[in-house]
């Protein structure tokens, strides 16, 4: 026969609740195992989000970047690359109605880091020019092997939406 297995101790196998701390909210977590007896285990855990407390400027971080290490700015958030560049200041909005540059200029002002004229002065200035535009576009349609053509039907076709695509299992399993 096998041999009889020792019952876990309260200690190891007991509720333990556990706090997840945010700065704004306290998120209790249950953990259920079997009890060997009525006690459980309270623990509390604290977490400290680092970059919730350090104060970040980016005028400060570009004027240290320039400084220093002879940076040069490439114009907007995410327009280092020609393709993101493109895709979020011409591809989204065009096609989307998706403005990027909105939700970045809101974060500003919910840091403190902007003010909302400045920002509404912000947005109504184009993300680019229309010759840069038109200069991207160019390129990209070159890299990709489109033609302005092309280009201009992807533009203005109707989007298609995510579950068109069947991604998941579930969409599989209901298209079936």
């Amino acid at each position: 026969m096998g041999t009889r297995r020792e019952r876990p101790s309260s200690l190891t196998h007991g509720v333990a609740t556990l706090w997840k701390h945010s700065s704004r909210t306290a998120i209790p977590y249950l953990l259920m195992a079997s009890l060997s007896d009525s006690s459980a285990i309270h623990l509390t855990v604290r977490a400290w989000r680092i970059l919730d407390d350090i104060r970040f400027d980016p005028a400060v971080a570009k004027r240290t970047l320039i400084e220093e290490f002879g940076w040069r700015e490439y114009g907007g958030k995410h327009c280092d690359k020609v393709f993101t560049r493109t895709f979020q200041s011409v591809h989204l909005p065009m096609r989307f109605g998706i403005d990027k540059h909105r939700a970045y200029v809101a974060s500003l002002i919910a840091s403190g880091l902007l003010s909302r004229p400045d920002a509404m002065k912000c947005l109504t200035e184009a993300p680019m020019s229309q010759e840069t535009a038109e200069r991207n576009i160019a390129y990209l349609c070159k890299k990709l092997g489109f033609t302005p053509a092309d280009w201009q039907k992807l533009i203005t076709s109707p989007p298609v939406l995510h579950p068109a695509y069947l991604v998941g299992k579930f969409d599989r399993a209901i298209a079936t």
